[in-house]
């Protein structure tokens, strides 16, 4: 919060309220967008790894997590590519690869969770956050970079996130034939699958107003709405 708040100086000085506006509208309808495909899966992976103990029990629910992430973004990759053939959606890559990010940084945030290793979870936020804001200072501040800046600054503070949380836990070491389970995948999909329902719903009293705003008044009036509603 505080990072976010030090950097409104910047947003508002360097960015136009219509870029500001277009990113905010994007990343509201990727966030419904990817907790509707990816069926809220963070959810139900720190639900099954609390309720399992021992190393070996917890890897195969991590494994079949990562099994069902995997098949998000191929569905994800899909829906962006009938996006590019059917609409001019600008920043289109840029907007992929930050559902992405998205996607793993709340999934290994519940992995570190799962596990009980919170000091972690909380130094790899931290990281996170201050990656971000020193993207967005340098390529913005310094060097006047646009909009695509903070797609890049969420995207590699998501990476360093993820990536400090695997250095820690090892995760990818649990993605093995041995600890993949037909059985528990359908365990995770039958918890998961009513989450998006909760996604849509608490979506739609939070965000939906952006939509409208950015529709009929415009990018630059929902950049403004989006500035005074965040900080």
């Amino acid at each position: 919060k505080l990072i976010s708040f030090f950097l409104l100086p910047l947003y508002s000085q360097k960015l136009p309220a219509d870029q500001f506006g277009y990113f905010d509208y994007t990343v509201t309808i990727v966030t419904i967008v990817v907790g509707t495909v990816c069926i809220e899966l963070w959810v139900g992976a720190i639900r099954f790894l609390l309720a399992r103990d021992g190393r070996k029990a917890k890897d195969a629910v991590v494994c079949n997590s990562l099994v069902l992430a995997g098949i998000s973004c191929l569905l994800l990759a899909g829906i962006g590519g009938v996006l590019s053939l059917l609409l001019p959606v600008p920043y289109l890559p840029y907007v992929f690869f930050y559902g992405l990010a998205y996607l793993f940084q709340s999934l290994y945030g519940s992995f570190a969770r799962g596990f009980g290793r919170n000091m972690d979870f909380a130094v790899s936020g931290i990281l996170s956050g201050v990656v971000n804001m020193l993207v967005n200072v340098v390529f913005i501040g310094a060097l006047g970079g646009g909009v695509e800046v903070l797609y890049l600054a969420f995207i590699a503070g998501a990476a360093v996130q993820v990536g400090y949380i695997e250095i820690r836990l090892r995760l990818l070491k649990s993605v093995r034939r041995e600890n993949f389970s037909p059985a528990l995948l359908r365990e995770l999909l039958r918890f998961c699958m009513p989450l998006f329902i909760n996604s849509v719903s608490y979506w739609l009293l939070s965000s939906y107003s952006k939509l409208v705003i950015g529709g009929t008044l415009g990018m630059g009036a929902n950049g403004i709405y989006s500035m005074a509603l965040r900080f």
